[in-house]
């Protein structure tokens, strides 16, 4: 019997339980079947009741000293909460995928029609940077479809957008759960990871994508850049040499190159960098700044 259904199954519940316990008041307003239909006339039921939580939490955000017991009581109940939305999410997804194989293929062609639907209106919401209604259609598709990559892959982008690293995180380790052998997905984690200040876990999921797909130059640098910030000089200065490869007249390369070169005291390959650098940007104000930098080696 092939587990690798229900894995993908109970691993995109988690997920989902991850993003339905942050935004569980937000989320309990969806509804999948109607959404085309009554975005319109919720649009203003939806903002009076933004404006009225946001005087809610404004006029009660106060620090409250709760005693040891009281905050141990509400961290047990968030953590049942939080198991209680999984468990309604696994269920609720088991039911989708049982219903899903017993549907004909006439009715698997329809879902996916209205899946790929709800990913372009959540697309073209993001375009306008219309997070809300970006956010919800991709859970939305994300409901009909646990997966549907394409889905994770925006909802992740609009949590960066947003600034939400901890949604963006666990959403892309889920694409490269369902694509672990494509280099983009890992591209994405290694952004997300990059941006939240994490450079170790960017620097390994770089690697990644560089091993499934080298003919990626700025994917290379952006590895040597990362590398190089943390002392792994010759790494860096080989992941620049491919990129310098694959784009030999990009000037932005072969500066980064001298650099590292003259940082790892190869005054020889320094040589023929900075000559590289003076045939293809001859105006470059770095230049003689770079050969007193190489005669000093």
């Amino acid at each position: 019997m092939n587990i690798l259904p229900l894995l993908l199954i109970l691993a995109s519940a988690a997920v989902l339980a991850f993003i339905l316990a942050r935004k569980f008041s937000q989320l309990s307003l969806l509804d999948v079947e109607t959404l085309p239909d009554v975005r319109e006339r919720k649009r203003k039921q939806t903002v009076l009741r933004e404006r009225a939580l946001r005087f809610h939490k404004k006029r009660f955000s106060a620090p409250v000293r709760l005693p040891a017991f009281a905050a141990e009581f509400f961290k047990q109940v968030q953590l049942w909460f939080r198991n209680f939305v999984g468990a309604v999410e696994r269920r609720a997804m088991r039911a989708r995928a049982e219903a899903k194989e017993a549907a004909t293929p006439a009715e698997q062609f329809e879902e996916k029609e209205e899946v790929q639907l709800l990913v372009r209106e959540a697309d073209a919401a993001a375009q306008r940077k219309d997070w809300e209604t970006a956010e919800t259609h991709y859970i939305a598709a994300i409901k009909r479809d646990a997966s549907c990559a394409g889905a994770y892959r925006g909802l992740g982008k609009v949590y960066v957008a947003q600034g939400q690293f901890d949604e963006a995180k666990e959403t892309f380790a889920f694409v490269t759960k369902l694509l672990p052998n494509d280099a983009p997905a890992w591209i994405d984690r290694a952004e997300v990871a990059r941006q939240a200040g994490d450079e170790n876990a960017a620097i390994g999921y770089y690697r990644k994508a560089v091993f499934l797909n080298k003919r990626r130059p700025n994917v290379l640098m952006k590895l040597a850049m990362l590398l190089r910030d943390i002392g792994q000089v010759e790494e860096a200065v080989a992941c620049a040499q491919e990129a310098v490869e694959q784009e030999p007249q990009n000037p932005k390369y072969l500066d980064f190159l001298v650099d590292a070169s003259i940082l790892l005291q190869d005054k020889t390959l320094a040589k023929e960098a900075l000559a590289h650098l003076y045939r293809v940007n001859p105006e470059n104000q770095k230049i003689s700044s770079f050969e007193e930098r190489i005669e000093a080696l």
